[in-house]
């Protein structure tokens, strides 16, 4: 019988590595979908930016590095506004994937983290080009984005100071940020000030996108301290898109008619995650968002307790993952987790069953499953 069920699902193009899991997945009742790549299409656009006080609206068709840029509803030619040449600066420098015309297919491509491959896409409709921007403004130590800090840096030498770029989660950048250019000069951010950025972030996010700060400040230093770097000067907001997968809506709809529950773990901002998991038929009225901040603060034993009218899991860590499954595996719950990512080989392998993504997966992830 399990020998049959293993045929059944190659058919469907599903590889099975272990024969209990075909008996495993008829008792699922939980099915934890990772967003990115899985309920989205993982093709992430800059669709917005905000900086200098004015939201730019940024036009396109996933990685195509062509499009309109708008302001106030009117097509404007970027050279004629820095703020909006200072973020694609930031983009490009702060992004280290590579954009592939994919001859056969016709299409443009990218090489490396998706989020990094939006600032590249985006900085390219601005008209500028990596090798001609790290000539000028060669780098000399580099920050990775991890999920504990939740920033990326990048240090760059240029004449009377080096240049400092922090990008990461609103929150985090607000958070490092002292400064804000104002007509050339720096003025301290105010409380006031702080406040209509937060609501700024939470335009963003109700419209879907996910937010992306941006900073920067003059240092002497030749290499980062993550421990000083404090005193930044704001820049603004990526508003990066990600289009939800035509397929997604029927297959969440299939699934809960099997009776099982689908909940949607992602590191994004609460608003954001909550819009697209409501498109996705995910999130229903009287569900409720449990933002990692919030996991954090619960004992084990309280959080088995707290997932059962959740069905968004916001701002996740891949630590926080793996406590979630743990959660519904000690409220009696079999539980499978979908992942793509380094990041979820943690929770795929702590789950009743793992579903590694095939296309779009990494070789972790699918070994974890």
């Amino acid at each position: 019988v399990l020998a049959s069920g293993v045929w059944r699902m190659s058919k469907k193009n599903v590889l099975v590595k272990k024969l209990q899991a075909i008996e495993v997945l008829g008792e699922t009742k939980v099915l934890a979908v990772d967003k990115t790549g899985t309920v989205t299409r993982n093709e992430l656009m800059i669709e917005s930016v905000y900086i200098g006080g004015e939201t730019f609206e940024i036009r396109g068709s996933g990685y195509d590095p062509v499009g309109e840029s708008l302001l106030d509803g009117m097509v404007i030619d970027p050279p004629n506004h820095p703020a909006l040449l200072l973020a694609g600066k930031i983009a490009m420098l702060n992004s280290g994937a590579s954009l592939i015309l994919h001859k056969g297919m016709k299409r443009w491509k990218i090489a490396g983290d998706p989020t990094e491959g939006a600032l590249l896409v985006f900085a390219k409709k601005m008209g500028f080009q990596r090798e001609d921007l790290l000539g000028e403004l060669p780098m000399i130590d580099e920050l990775p984005f991890d999920y504990e800090r939740k920033i990326h840096a990048s240090l760059h030498r240029q004449q009377g100071g080096n240049l400092l770029i922090v990008t990461g989660s609103p929150e985090k950048i607000l958070a490092l940020s002292k400064y804000e250019s104002e007509t050339g000069k720096l003025k301290n951010i105010l409380d006031r000030r702080k406040n209509e950025l937060d609501e700024i972030i939470a335009a963003f996010s109700e419209k879907g996108l996910r937010v992306i700060g941006f900073a920067y400040k003059t240092a002497q230093e030749e290499m980062i301290d993550p421990s000083s770097l404090g005193n930044l000067v704001f820049g603004g907001f990526f508003g990066i898109k990600d289009t939800l997968r035509a397929e997604v809506k029927n297959a969440v709809r299939q699934v809960e008619e099997s009776g099982m529950r689908v909940v949607m773990i992602t590191g994004d901002h609460a608003i954001t995650a909550k819009a697209i998991a409501r498109e996705a038929g995910i999130y229903k009225d009287g569900n409720r968002v449990l933002d990692g901040s919030e996991i954090d603060a619960m004992p084990d034993e309280e959080l088995s307790k707290a997932i059962g009218g959740v069905s968004v899991f916001s701002r996740v860590t891949p630590k926080h993952k793996l406590r979630i499954v743990r959660a519904y595996r000690s409220s009696g719950l079999v539980v499978a987790m979908t992942g793509d990512g380094v990041n979820d080989a943690l929770s795929l392998s702590a789950a009743d069953v793992g579903i590694g993504m095939g296309k779009i997966g990494t070789d972790v992830a699918k070994e974890a499953s």
